[in-house]
């Protein structure tokens, strides 16, 4: 993957995670995709777990958005750095509505 490429991927990847298409958040992983987010502690396994976990996030946090200053390759290899944006505006796993933003 090229430098331009990782870019592109990346800001697909945040746009997915900003809309409220769950099936196209979904279609940025493969069917096996394991996601961890250790914020609640939250072990995704497959499409059907990503789309339940993305359709919660979007109810409960609205102003998403991803910031990505810095994307690393070698080789096959690439990592993104993010900033996450967002402010909750909804139930998140339990907990409710704050009305705070946060990054």
């Amino acid at each position: 993957m090229k430098k331009p490429d990782i870019d592109v991927f990346a800001r697909a990847y945040g746009d997915a995670w900003a809309s409220s298409d769950t099936e196209a958040f979904v279609a940025m992983f493969t069917e096996d995709a394991v996601y961890r987010d250790d914020q609640v502690q939250r072990l995704n396994r497959g499409h059907e777990d990503l789309r339940r976990f993305h359709s919660h996030f979007v109810q409960a946090i609205s102003e998403i958005r991803m910031d990505f200053p810095n994307t690393f390759q070698d080789g096959d290899n690439a990592c993104l750095e993010w900033v996450f944006f967002g402010k909750q505006t909804g139930i998140y796993h339990g907990r409710p509505p704050t009305g705070y933003s946060f990054s």
